[in-house]
């Protein structure tokens, strides 16, 4: 572990390689953790090391025991005794990132397994417990961990201790490591560009109508709406403005009886986007069913290929607009866009030059929307 400095476009990776060609490692676990440090004060900060062989005495199995003896590498508001970090000032309360690495083996030949943990106080914290199995007294393992904690008052001490839980065995440890900092705050921070006030969805009609207001707005280009994570649409933003603006937003490709969850993101000028995950909204579109001068029934066949159709009774006159689309929400064709008179009437889909697939046909009856899914199988 380490510091390192990032910046805009950079591109943090984890990688492994083994020191044989042709030998593929198996990883059984990983982590990679990025904490932001700040503040003009110096962080409240402590590390101890081990450099050389140091036997652990194990007296009862499962009993946790504090490691041999460490020397202090550094520290700032803490101090070290007897292996226990003890803090010297209130103002190294907070939170802290945490991370160690122990090699060890046991004097068991054959094998035991142990597990390493750390105290905080006298209270072992579980988030900061790991366990590793040892195969015999010649296997050398590694166990090491990272993790947060959090300093409340003068008895929140620091210990790393390790236990034997297959036999009351000894351990020698080989080299071990640990070290915390403090997590501090950065008050300059880069605010989002835009100040999200309000953000709803309301489902009617076979419809959902997005609504959102900002409060501010810096080099906003545009909106993007997803829905169950794919991008539907987009609304032109204010650009830089300290004014309230409201937009709006009409979903009119939903599923009925579709639960949809919506999420808002924004554009900058420079193509950045941000998105609002915490101000995601959730609805279910209502069964589209149609006022009862109108009967829209069921495709049939469904699955087709390559044809099917959707049977319509008018009780009078009316406007029909019908229109099939993708999943996606992008329109394949227009179906139908003409006055019917009152009657019985059918909507033919014709599939070919059509690919495989789920498609959505919506239709408009004196703006009343109907939509329903249908399956093209060939």
């Amino acid at each position: 572990g380490g510091i390192v400095s990032i910046s805009s476009g950079d591109i943090i990776s984890l990688y492994a390689k083994a020191g044989t060609p042709n030998n593929d490692l198996t990883i059984e676990k990983a982590t990679i953790s990025l904490f932001k440090l700040g503040d003009t004060t110096p962080n409240a900060c402590a590390s101890m090391k081990i450099t050389g062989d140091q036997s652990v005495t194990i007296s009862t199995q499962n009993t946790w025991t504090t490691i041999g003896e460490y020397t202090l590498n550094s520290a700032n508001l803490w101090s070290l005794s007897s292996n226990v970090f003890t803090l010297n000032s209130t103002n190294a309360y907070g939170y802290y990132f945490l991370e160690y690495s122990t090699s060890l083996t046991t004097a068991n030949t054959g094998g035991d397994n142990i597990e390493m943990g750390v105290f905080i106080g006298t209270t072992l914290n579980s988030e900061l417990m790991v366990s590793r199995s040892l195969s015999s007294n010649t296997d050398v393992g590694v166990v090491c961990g990272v993790g947060l904690f959090q300093v409340d008052g003068p008895d929140s001490t620091v210990t790393l201790k390790i236990r034997n839980t297959t036999s009351s065995n000894n351990l020698t440890i080989k080299k071990s490591l640990l070290g915390f900092s403090q997590i501090r705050y950065v008050s300059s921070d880069t605010p989002l560009p835009i100040t999200l006030t309000s953000f709803t969805a309301t489902a009617a009609n076979g419809t959902v109508e997005l609504v959102w207001e900002t409060a501010t707005e810096t080099n906003n280009a545009r909106f993007i709406i997803y829905r169950n994570g794919e991008a539907i649409g987009s609304v032109d933003g204010a650009g830089t403005t300290t004014e309230p603006h409201s937009y709006t937003f009409t979903d009119n490709t939903v599923v009925p009886g579709v639960t949809c969850t919506y999420v808002l993101a924004d554009v900058d000028y420079a193509n950045n986007e941000t998105r609002y995950e915490g101000e995601a909204v959730t609805v279910s579109a209502n069964d589209g069913s149609l006022a009862a001068d109108f009967t829209i029934g069921a495709a049939y066949p469904n699955p087709f290929n390559p044809m099917t159709i959707v049977p319509l009774t008018l009780a009078r006159d009316a406007m029909v607009r019908a229109t099939l689309y993708d999943m996606n929400g992008r329109k394949i064709k227009g179906l139908l866009n003409h006055d019917l008179s009152a009657g019985a009437h059918a909507i033919n889909i014709d599939g070919n030059g059509m690919a495989t697939g789920l498609y959505l046909v919506q239709i408009e009856i004196d703006n009343v929307l109907n939509v329903q899914k249908i399956a093209l199988m060939k």
